[in-house]
């Protein structure tokens, strides 16, 4: 009854759960996908993350956070998805627990619990999955294209394709173009009514004919709609004469159209430069532009320039896709007809803009395209473009990178006359173009401010006087101050500002010398009577014995004011008195200081500088002294150096370098003090501002014996310094290295031993049986110039007495000296496991302990389980000191005792190959490439696959690699070596001869033909001259 009951449970929650999922969550999803992947990405909640939440209360309570807080109205239909998949959860445990409350009424000794876990739970979440798995799978996909698409949109014309292609089409796709061409496959339709009524349909065979009964075969191939209704009627109306009547009217009556199997899919095929070349399936009134958008035009590699189109072999048509994009006219576009090719090609050179133009983008260039036709298809320049200058930042050619050994130029160009220039602009791969912006400075304009009605910037125009801009201004304010105006002034292309003073009262009242020409840029300013009574007096400030404001008359100058100031015929004050600098400042008619000169009073108090220079109304003069310049010094001291406390310490006016040395303490500890160098201490002493510090070198240990004699009254933030007699010394020290746990250098110590160092170096790695320890100690000799260097070396067994203190320790030669070197290596006798690891085609891979030292190879296999089905022994390898080499198996597998057979060693690692089934040819062969192994192939059958030699391939020059790196040279095809699995054939190519020349071969010849008779007539003279004598 139980079984029954959990059965029937089992049908149940299945059953809700397929239901709830193909009604309810299925459709919920197909509609939403889009919503809820947005929803995710922009909420960063990775694919895992989201599948918990989904299984969970807690997990769908922050999903709907993150929808809720979506301003789109279409994440209700998100939320929608995730409340009814949490609704499935609570429909399945209310069916738990009435199922559980079943069979506890039936059997009340079961627990209740147990009929929970009827349904495995991995069942429930598989579903889930289901559900959610194709909306959460292609987040990270969709990352991947939003990154792609990010970089198409820096590629000008790219994304135009992003839409779908039907869009693109003809908007009455069943009709026919009238330019359509009839082809194989397509229905023919012949209406004759009237007298005579035939109503039949023919379909275009292979060939490209149509069998009509009473007319025979007619080829139709290509032909147009039109053309084909006029052939068809001249060679009807000789079968039926009613069509043309020789006299009167016709009783029959003619037309032909084309059915509906012409109205079937075009396949194209489209190649080049896309992201999935192949055959697509398009409308029929598709074309060469629209067909773009079926496979998503090309890949940023591809051209846009150069959209061509293949027909029977032969290009027919190529578009340039820009003329498109910058008019909306489609010109040259061609109908498509099947089995049409359209090739994208390589894109062309490329330049990028920035800068100041309305389009910042990848340009694709052609042939002849200068920077005029680069601004037209970026959008043309912008307002603010400056036109006098463009730069180009080019990579150069490789030519002259190599001749010139510059990889890199910037071009500089004028775009004002760029469409009038009869010189090249041509553009290169890869030029950088940047345009720059205006700047934001303004002409031929003046501005006043101050004390005016209307304070501004105002147009100069033609030109204006300063009263005509005070007039522009609706004038002056009451209170203005008449005594002065100010006019900055700064010429084109200057950088200092020019002051220019008039008395705008004079001008007011009819003087015109001061009612000046403005010019561009000129900065009036016109004062407030009530601020200006700063300005007929003078001051002086700072370190003088009279600071504050002077009474100003005509002719002063900057000596009279600092005179007035006073106080520097005092020696104390001077010496106080900061001479390096003082500050001349003007004022404006806010009091605030908008021009600052700066002077050494030194030089105006002896009448030189700017002593003489005039000051005016409101001019301040500001006298420094030293304290203000300088940081103000700290009642203390620093020791540093071979001292127990070194640090800072305050100080008094009396305070004693012998205090401090005390204070610091050391001197007085015997142990502390032979450290201590005392033959010299420093004291760094500031001396006055403009002067570098000062060193004060004492004997420490004249000081120590004599301490009144040599002890000296310390100053504010002197610098002790006590130095170390370690500094003239080396220490005593022995290095040890290899394989010790702590390898590196260590003091001596007092006779200090082999054992004593190992034990200081925490003792030897590992636990072999026996180490070799080499001593390399520097003798005192000198040979050429080099110390000569004795090298002892020791066996050590492991033994706990070398570490005793008992009579080894005393041998001489294992005391060590000053600058050892020890190296501890493990002995090769060490009688610790060893090891060797075998992969690949091998039952039992893995690491394993080597038996002896003349285990073999084929022992270790055996003990490995021998090999796999699939295993090659002779595409094996062997790892050894980090050297891999290739060798075969197959002999000492099958023969043991063979002479193959090799000792395995520590560390070794073998791979056992696995059977590649592919046979490699390279070289000179028609196509070279991996080709299927057949056991009774030869070279040549493999040769043949291959398509043959080249002409200029070498027949001599033929042979086999093999897996385990042999290789055989074929002598002839006759007696051509095997071809095994994993082989190699490499096909040689004949060497460079110069053609045989018979002008030269003559002529070497005849040149040889002189030589010998010029030797041959020599030995007759000499001959001859000696029968004479």
């Amino acid at each position: 009854m139980r079984g029954s009951m959990k059965y029937i449970y089992l049908i149940l929650k299945t059953l809700i759960i397929c239901l709830f999922f193909d009604f309810g969550v299925s459709q919920s999803f197909q509609a939403d996908n889009a919503r809820l992947q947005k929803v995710l990405k922009q909420s960063g909640i990775s694919v895992e993350d989201a599948k918990k939440m989904i299984g969970n209360d807690q997990g769908n309570n922050i999903l709907e956070e993150v929808i809720d807080n979506e301003e789109n109205n279409s994440s209700k239909e998100v939320k929608e998805q995730v409340s009814n998949i949490r609704t499935l959860n609570k429909s399945i445990s209310v069916l738990d627990d009435s199922l559980s409350n079943l069979i506890d009424r039936t059997n009340p000794q079961k627990k209740s619990e147990n009929s929970k876990n009827l349904l495995n739970p991995d069942a429930l979440t598989a579903v889930k999955n289901k559900i959610s798995e194709d909306v959460l799978k292609n987040i990270d996909e969709e990352k991947k294209k939003d990154q792609i698409s990010d970089i198409k949109d820096n590629y000008y014309g790219y994304n135009v394709f992003d839409g779908k292609p039907d869009v693109f089409q003809s908007s009455i796709a069943e009709s026919i173009d009238p330019n359509y061409l009839i082809g194989p496959g397509d229905e023919i339709i012949i209406m004759l009514w009237g007298e005579t009524e035939i109503n039949k349909t023919y379909t275009v065979s292979r060939d490209g004919y149509v069998f009509i009964p009473n007319v025979g075969q007619v080829f139709v191939n290509s032909y147009t709609l039109e053309k084909l209704e006029k052939k068809l009627f001249k060679l009807l109306k000789k079968a039926y004469s009613s069509l043309d009547p020789v006299n009167g009217n016709a009783t029959t009556f003619f037309d032909v159209s084309l059915g509906s199997l012409s109205l079937q899919p075009l396949r194209v095929f489209v190649l080049g430069e896309v992201k999935k070349p192949g055959a697509y399936i398009m409308k029929t009134s598709a074309t060469l532009f629209t067909s773009l958008y079926y496979f998503g035009g090309p890949e940023i590699s591809g051209s846009l320039r150069d959209v061509q189109l293949i027909r029977k072999e032969k290009k027919i048509a190529s578009v340039d896709f820009y003329d498109y994009l910058l008019t909306g006219i489609r010109e040259g576009d061609v109908s498509l007809q099947r089995d049409d090719v359209i090739f994208i090609p390589p894109r062309g050179k490329t330049v990028t803009t920035r800068g100041e133009i309305n389009k910042k983008l990848i340009f694709e260039l052609k042939d002849g395209d200068q920077i005029h036709d680069l601004i037209r298809y970026a959008g043309g320049l912008k307002p603010t473009t400056y036109v006098k200058r463009a730069s180009i930042n080019r990579i150069l050619p490789a030519e002259i990178r190599l001749k010139d050994k510059i990889n890199r130029t910037v071009i500089d160009i004028d775009l004002s006359n760029i469409k009038k220039s009869t010189t090249s602009d041509e553009l290169f791969d890869s030029d950088v173009v940047e345009f720059f912006r205006i700047d934001g400075q303004r002409k031929n304009i003046v501005t006043i401010k101050g004390h005016v009605t209307r304070p501004g910037v105002y147009d100069l125009g033609k030109g204006l006087k300063l009263l005509d801009l005070i007039i522009k201004a609706d004038s002056l304010k009451t209170n203005a101050f008449l005594n002065r105006a100010d006019i900055v002034r700064v010429q084109e292309g200057q950088v200092d500002k020019n002051l220019i003073k008039v008395n705008l009262g004079d001008i007011i009242f009819g003087d015109p010398k001061d009612n000046i020409d403005l010019q561009s840029n000129d900065i009036v300013t016109i004062y407030n009577l009530s601020r200006m009574s700063y300005s007929t007096n003078v001051s002086i400030i700072g370190h003088v014995k009279n600071p504050g404001i002077k009474e100003y008359y005509k002719g002063m100058d900057v000596y009279d004011l600092v005179f007035l100031g006073g106080g520097f015929e005092n020696q104390k004050h001077l010496k106080n008195t900061y001479l390096s600098k003082a500050d001349l400042l003007k004022k404006d008619e806010n009091n605030k200081v908008y021009d600052i000169t700066s002077f050494r009073l030194d030089s105006v108090l002896i009448g030189r500088g700017i002593a003489n220079r005039k000051i005016e109304m409101g001019d301040e003069i500001k006298i420094y002294s030293v304290s203000d310049m300088l940081t103000e010094l700290k009642w203390e001291v620093t020791i540093n150096g071979i001292v127990k406390r070194p640090g800072v310490y305050p100080i008094t006016k009396n305070t004693m370098l012998s205090d401090i040395l005390f204070r610091a303490g050391g001197l007085e500890d015997n142990n502390f003090k032979k450290d201590i160098f005392m033959e010299r201490l420093d004291i760094i002493r500031k001396s006055d501002f403009q002067s570098p510090p000062e060193i004060i070198s004492i004997n420490l240990k004249n000081l120590m014996d004599a301490t009144r004699d040599y002890d000296i009254k310390l100053e504010m933030e002197d610098k002790i310094r006590v130095y170390s007699n370690k500094m003239f010394f080396k220490d005593d020290s022995v290095s040890i290295r290899g394989e010790v746990i702590n390898p590196q250098k260590y003091a001596m110590t007092k006779n200090m031993s082999l054992s004593d160092l190992i034990l200081e170096s925490g003792g030897f790695v590992g636990n072999e049986s026996s180490y070799r320890i080499e001593i390399s100690r520097l003798n005192n000799k000198v040979n050429g110039g080099q110390k000569d260097v004795t090298i002892k070396t020791i066996d050590y067994k492991t033994d706990q007495k070398f570490f005793i203190n008992s009579k080894i320790k005393t041998v001489k030669e294992m005391v060590l000296r000053d600058g050892d070197e020890i190296v501890v290596r493990v002995h090769p006798d060490a009688d610790g496991f060893q090891y060797v690891n075998i992969g690949g085609e091998i039952l039992y891979p893995g690491k394993y302990t080597i038996e002896s030292k003349n285990e073999m190879v084929s022992s270790l296999i055996k003990r490995a389980g021998g090999l796999t089905p699939d295993a090659f022994p002779m595409a094996s390898t062997l790892k050894r000191n980090n050297e891999e080499v290739r060798l075969s198996f197959e002999k000492l597998i099958k023969n043991p005792r063979s002479s193959s057979n090799f000792s395995i060693m520590n560390g070794d690692s073998l791979i056992i190959g696995s059977k590649s089934n592919l046979v490699k040819i390279v070289g000179e062969v028609n196509t070279p490439g991996n080709y299927q192994y057949f056991k009774n192939k030869n070279i040549q059958d493999y040769i043949s696959l291959a398509g043959g030699l080249t002409d200029i391939a070498d027949r001599k020059k033929i042979f086999v690699e093999y897996s385990d790196g042999s290789s055989k040279k074929q002598k002839n095809f006759l007696f051509s070596p095997a071809i095994k699995d994993g082989s190699i054939i490499f096909v040689g190519q004949k060497e460079d001869m110069e053609p045989f020349d018979l002008t030269t071969y003559v002529t070497n010849l005849t040149t040889l033909w002189t030589d010998i008779t010029q030797a041959y007539l020599l030995i007759l003279l000499t001959f001859r001259t000696n029968t004479a004598n």
